[in-house]
């Protein structure tokens, strides 16, 4: 079964239409919106400055270790831990 989309296209622009003002409108409202100090879009990252430092830890390792510790299957290892 074919459609004559031809019937269609003024509908489409309609709503092509619609859609731009509605976006329009988002804009203007997120606009007026932060003047008053509120912000929907996320506020652009500050990158100056030195980079951060980042570490790395395996905690499903942590987790095991403290389990068995917990367990009773394991000493510490640490004499500093000890206390």
């Amino acid at each position: 079964m074919r459609l004559p989309f031809l019937r269609f296209r003024p509908l489409l622009r309609a709503l092509q239409g619609i859609h731009r003002e509605l976006t329009r409108m988002n804009d203007i409202r997120e606009m007026e919106i932060a003047h008053t100090g509120l912000h929907f879009r996320p506020a652009v990252a500050d990158t100056s400055g030195k980079e951060p430092e980042v570490t790395y830890t395996n905690e499903e390792a942590d987790y095991f270790e403290e389990l068995a510790l917990e367990m009773g299957k394991t000493g510490r290892r640490d004499p500093v831990d000890a206390d």
